[in-house]
């Protein structure tokens, strides 16, 4: 059995407009700013760091499957956004990083953990900002 060309041709053309309107119709996923994610927990961005230099991790807070706040001492906190999603940011129980040297960089790598041994995320870090945490200051 033969299809004539010009029918198969409408066809694909009517498949293809069916399939762009239906996609052009999801709602689009937002992704948050920096500065909405630093917002989100109270603090504000300082500046784009190269890197955090003799840093060491006093715990994390996580923001979101692609930003947490690394604590680097008493004062000291990160907003270090991931190249992806990492899925199990939200469950880790643990963190460590890949960087070998007495500075953390976007070179380098977040490994999340959590309590099972077969669970293992490294994500690659796209950013690191310097936080500062934000006045709230009311007029009473």
């Amino acid at each position: 059995m033969k299809f004539p060309v010009d029918k198969i041709v409408s066809l694909l053309i009517l498949i293809v407009a069916a399939l762009s309107a239906c996609t052009s119709s999801l709602p689009k996923m937002q992704v948050a700013t920096p500065e909405q994610l630093a917002s989100s927990k109270g603090y504000s961005i300082v500046e784009v760091v190269k890197g955090i230099r003799n840093y060491h991790i006093d715990g994390w807070n996580t923001v979101s499957n692609t930003a947490l706040i690394i604590h680097g001492g008493v004062s000291e906190r990160y907003l270090v956004t991931l190249r992806r999603r990492c899925i199990g940011l939200s469950m880790a129980e643990f963190i460590a990083t890949s960087s070998t040297a007495k500075e953390l960089t976007r070179f380098d790598t977040v490994i999340f953990k959590n309590g099972s041994e077969d669970f293992r995320e490294n994500c690659a870090i796209k950013k690191i900002y310097r936080l500062q945490k934000m006045n709230h200051h009311s007029n009473s």
